[in-house]
């Protein structure tokens, strides 16, 4: 193997590990925005639903100025899919 050969072999194992790596990158920060999503949508639901839940006290509901500011927070992430 001369050395034109060694450099474009060695030119194309670096870009595929470089992809691979970009991929597994890509695909830890996809799943670690989903979990936070489904953590934030599960919560939401979980506070939308007191009859689901052992209330705090009589008719405990959460306000709806509450709720959406969970919405809010919860909305940011939306955008980096």
């Amino acid at each position: 193997m001369n050395q034109e050969q060694f450099n474009t072999n060695a030119e194309q194992y670096f870009t595929q590990s470089e992809a691979q790596t970009f991929i597994q990158n890509v695909g830890q920060k996809l799943t670690r925005v989903l979990t936070r999503k489904i953590v934030i949508i599960q919560t939401i639901k979980m506070l939308s639903l007191p009859q689901l839940v052992r209330p705090l006290k009589p008719n405990w509901t959460i306000s709806p100025p509450i709720r959406m500011n969970l919405l809010s927070l919860a909305m940011p992430d939306l955008h980096r899919l």
